[in-house]
């Protein structure tokens, strides 16, 4: 509503027209009512009846509805001020001061009052216009008073003189208060009037109070401390303050409402009433002239303090916040995280002192029913703080990290457990999960945010709007996401170096077992004497025995293998379980790590590492079994050794030593096998002592009695061979050689001699006749037969006396003997055709030639030639009455060795002398004088074989020498069965040097095997 003076500034109009505009400016606001008719006629009628009050009323409703028709109402006041007299003087003077000097409202309320003093015109309605414009002017009086007021309050609080605003505005509190008392509105509201009137004092002094704290302690312009808890602390000294604004602005409204209330009833009864009632400018002055308080009146000055002192605070704790918060943010991106961490709890506490201002700007619209203005940020304050929670959060649980980090390298040093393992597992999961949580709740947030419109004043009532929320849940987003995927690496490291640390100890329990168990391996394999250097490696391996022969020799101990064997497994399966415990820790652990990561080549390795554990425990499975099996079969074989030596010591006593040798010898190679199979020191040991014993025993017992039989048979052969039964002397010769080797390896001298003799007797036999056997025993037959057959038709046609013919065929003959003869140049029949043939030729000839062939064969015979003995056995045959041809044939069968000599006292002298010299070595017993005792005595039956004394001496000779064993020793029977596989195999040098090494053993010489092997290899050589 504007002031009075403004109304009726325009000094041009007259003093008609002001009167009709003050009539119709004031009359809406300040009059008691409308006429209900306002016509041009019903005015004329009032004035024709004088009542010009009346009709005034009229005309200036008229004037108002109709502006148009101005002129007609002019016309008409015209007339009624006219017809005032006097009385309208006063009113002309009082529309002149309206007209020329409108803000004189002094001088219009004296020209009232002296016109209320002079009374009433005749007029009713005229005295009735003056009582109203003396009211007006009193109101016009009283507002202007109340504008200027408000202007100075204004004034005062625009400058921040809030106290002094309110002061101001408390002087205003007595405007038509009296007038108020006096009309009688009844005890009770006035009593409630006077009470709100008391409040609004008293609301004056505590705003006063208040204001000087907050100026006080808060300074102006406000500055915050720049500590944290200093500036929590200015807080809580000013809450009090702030507080009892709330309060203060509470009352005040509820005054202020309470007037307006009783106003709007009190219109409700007496419509005139209008503005002039202390009600009303009480409400504008608690309100502001508009009564929206947003220029001026107490709410607006506590508002305005309000919104400085919350606003300033805010402001500053809210850039202190963001200060801190970005700093902290540098800082975290940076990796200095408990830095950061300080950084991001102090902007948590700016945060939380935020939110105490936002309570309390909740609590001054709620309580206070102000509607302040928010504080800068403030919109978006709930989501920011809580960002910064979430930024610290991370940033402990970065710290926590670390702390977990310091702690890994325990787990490096051996001391991580299944459980241990899990409970870190669960505290990475735990704190990944918490980083999950709250970067969807953050990215829920932002959806959210983004989804709706972003200019929603409800969404974001801050004037940063969803573009600065946005930014700080990106922030707090980022972070996380950091932390996260810093949880993960530091998983991840410590998982790769968990793996990694246990892959090495799975490798180097891999490469311990594999030694470990080479050792049985070794056992097994079989270990030389050059192997002795292992015991300084490994101590349980037995000494390996030094038998000779060569260092390649491998000895073989499954029963300390299986041992070892037994001993290792059991680690070897531990470490297969710890490491299928570590696949399986493959499985628990993150996907990324297995499928993106390097997990995967480790795993890998793991599996590798594990196989090679199982294959090493096969390898040992399979060791240990061939163990057990080697060792199961040294032990029956040994046992079966037992048996035989005990059937061997049982056939002994019965003499049977057939038997004996049989088991004695089976012995030997179930024990031999054994050791094959078995190195054992004490099997050994056995063998060369009790065993070797019995064997010596056996053969020298049955030695004994082989001498007895080899005598009987040389005599019986003897006595065929002068029966010249030469088979059957050749058959007992070779019974007789075979009995002997039963026990002797050496050969018989004496049974040597008489199968030269007999042999040689029975080769030139043989050698006489083409055997059957023979290859070409037909084609020789029938050359001899075509032979015979040409021979008797030449000696007929020669007998004929057809000499050239029958010589012709005879040529035919010995071209087929010849044949013949180059197969077998001694043949019987073709010798004696040819004879035959030269002595039919030319029978003269042939008998004067015949004692020159006989010399020439017997010559030939001196040479040992068979074919120049068949000769003379063929002259002889065919001119048996020669002289001296029977002498001639029976010492060449001397000189071919078929027929014994002749005594010879010389020879048989010899034959003697090297008797007598034997028995003398037999009677001293000098048994070192023994082989050379036995040389002497076949050396003199070479010379006389009737020398029946060295026969005897002989037997007991080699009696007492004894023979070899029936068995090796345990060492030799090695050497031996090596030196039999190594000829088996086709190196017959090597089996040839191993038999050499055995017979540099004197006890080997006389061993029929060693020597049985020797002539197989010479055979062959």
């Amino acid at each position: 509503m504007g002031t009075v003076s403004a109304i009726f500034h325009n000094r041009g109009c007259n003093k008609l027209l002001a009167c009709c505009l003050v009539a119709l400016v004031l009359g809406p606001s300040l009059s008691a009512g409308e006429p209900e008719n306002d016509s041009l006629v019903y005015i004329d009628s009032l004035i024709n009846s004088r009542q010009y009050s009346e009709a005034v009323r009229a005309l200036t409703g008229y004037m108002r509805e109709n502006p148009d028709d101005f002129e007609q109402a002019q016309e008409r006041i015209r007339r009624i001020i006219g017809v005032q007299g006097g009385y309208n003087r006063l009113i002309g003077e009082l529309l002149d001061i309206i007209t020329e000097d409108p803000g004189n409202v002094d001088q219009i309320l004296a020209l009232t009052r002296q016109l209320e003093a002079m009374g009433s015109s005749d007029d009713s309605q005229t005295g009735e216009f003056v009582t109203r414009i003396y009211n007006l002017a009193r109101f016009a009086v009283n507002r202007k008073r109340l504008e200027a007021i408000l202007a100075e309050g204004q004034a005062l609080t625009a400058a921040g003189n809030y106290e002094g605003a309110l002061l101001v505005y408390g002087e205003g509190l007595d405007i038509f208060r009296e007038e108020f008392f006096t009309l009688d509105y009844g005890e009770d509201l006035e009593g409630r009037v006077r009470e709100h009137s008391s409040l609004l004092g008293m609301y004056i002094a505590r705003f006063r109070d208040a204001a000087l704290t907050l100026q006080e302690e808060f300074g102006d312009p406000g500055v915050l401390p720049e500590e944290l808890e200093a500036g929590t602390a200015l807080f809580n000294r000013i809450e009090p303050a702030l507080s009892s604004l709330i309060e203060i602005r509470g009352g005040i409204d509820e005054t202020g409402r309470y007037f307006l209330e009783q106003l709007a009833r009190i219109r409700s009864i007496d419509a005139a009433i209008g503005d002039q009632s202390f009600l009303s400018f009480a409400s504008r002055l608690i309100y502001g002239q508009n009564g929206d308080a947003t220029r001026n009146g107490f709410l607006h000055t506590i508002d305005s303090l309000w919104a400085y002192r919350i606003g300033t605070l805010d402001a500053l704790v809210s850039a202190a916040s963001a200060t801190v918060y970005k700093s902290a943010l540098a800082e975290a991106r940076n990796g200095n995280y408990r830095s950061a961490e300080t950084g991001f709890s102090k902007a948590a506490g700016y945060g939380a002192l935020e939110g105490e201002i936002q309570e309390l700007n909740g609590r001054y619209a709620r309580e206070g029913r102000g509607e302040p203005d928010p504080p800068a940020g403030g919109g978006f304050l709930q989501v920011r703080y809580f960002a910064i929670l979430l930024a610290r959060d991370a940033e402990l649980l970065e710290l926590s990290l670390e702390q977990i980090a310091a702690d890994l390298p325990e787990f490096q040093a051996g001391m991580e457990t299944a459980e241990s393992v899990e409970r870190l597992r669960g505290i990475f999961n735990k704190l990944i999960a918490e980083a999950d949580g709250k970067i969807a709740g953050l990215y829920g947030m932002d959806r959210e945010f983004r989804s709706g419109p972003a200019d929603d004043p409800a969404r974001f009532p801050g004037r940063g709007g969803a573009a600065e929320i946005v930014r700080y849940t990106a922030e707090a987003a980022e972070l996380l996401e950091k932390f996260r995927s810093r949880c993960l690496n530091t998983e991840f490291d410590w998982a790769y170096r968990r793996y990694a640390a246990l892959n090495a100890e799975l490798e180097q329990r891999l490469d311990r077992r594999r030694t470990e168990l080479s050792a049985g391996n070794r056992l097994l394999e079989g270990l030389r004497q050059e192997d002795q250097a292992l015991r300084s490696t490994w101590p349980e391996i037995p000494l390996i025995p030094d038998l000779g022969g060569e260092s390649t020799r491998r000895y073989f101990y499954p029963r300390e293998a299986l041992a070892r064997f037994n001993l290792v497994l059991p680690l070897i399966d531990g470490d297969i379980r710890q490491g299928r415990a570590v696949l399986s820790g493959y499985d628990a652990e993150r996907r990324e790590f297995l499928t993106d990561g390097e997990l995967g080549p480790l795993r890998a390795t793991t599996r590798a590492l594990v196989a090679g554990l199982e294959d090493l425990y096969r390898q040992g499975n399979e060791g240990a079994r061939i163990a057990s099996d080697r060792t199961a079969q040294a032990d029956l074989l040994r046992e079966q050794g037992d048996r035989y030596y005990r059937e061997a010591g049982a056939a002994v006593k019965q003499d049977d030593f057939g038997t004996a040798r049989d088991r004695i010898r089976r012995a030997a190679e179930c024990y031999n096998e054994s050791l094959a199979l078995e190195e054992s020191a004490a099997l050994r040991q056995d063998w060369d002592t009790r065993v070797l014993v019995l064997g010596q025993d056996i053969n020298q017992r049955e030695n004994e009695l082989v001498i007895r039989e080899v005598r009987k048979i040389v005599n019986l052969a003897r006595n065929e061979y002068f029966e010249e039964d030469f088979e059957a002397a050749e058959k007992l010769l070779m019974q007789g050689q075979n009995r002997w080797h039963v026990t002797n390896a050496e050969e018989n001298p004496e049974i040597g001699y008489w199968l030269s003799i007999v042999r040689g007797a029975l080769s030139f036999r043989s050698d006489r006749v083409i055997p059957v056997t023979a290859p070409l025993f037909t084609e020789m037959g029938q050359l001899l037969s075509e032979a015979r057959r040409v021979f008797e038709q030449g000696y007929a046609l020669i007998r004929a006396n057809r000499v050239q013919e029958g010589t012709a065929l005879f040529d035919e003959a010995r071209l087929k003997i010849r044949k013949v003869k180059i197969m077998f140049p001694m043949n019987h029949e073709a010798g004696m055709l040819e004879l035959r043939m030269d002595q039919v030729t030319d029978p003269r000839a042939f008998s004067a030639s015949f004692q020159r062939r006989l010399d020439e064969a017997f010559v030939g015979v001196q040479r040992q030639s068979a074919e120049s003995f068949a000769d003379l056995q063929n002259l002889a045959e065919l001119n048996p009455g020669y002289p001296g041809i029977a002498g001639i044939l029976k010492q060449a069968e001397i000189l071919m060795g078929y027929r014994v000599a002749p005594p010879d006292p010389r020879i048989l002298r010899r034959s003697d002398e090297l008797t007598r010299t034997a028995r003398t070595i037999v009677d001293n017993n000098d048994r070192d004088q023994f082989e050379a005792a036995l040389r002497q005595l076949n050396e003199a039956l070479s010379l006389n074989p009737n020398n029946d004394e060295a026969m005897v001496l002989k037997d007991r000779v080699q009696t007492r020498m004894g023979t070899g064993n029936a068995i090796l020793s345990s060492a030799d029977e090695g050497e031996y069965q090596r030196a039999v596989r190594e000829l088996q195999q086709g190196n017959t040098l090597t089996a040839m040097s191993l038999v050499e090494r055995l017979l540099q053993n004197p006890r080997n010489r006389n061993s029929t095997r060693v020597i049985e092997l020797l002539r197989r290899i010479q055979a062959i050589l």
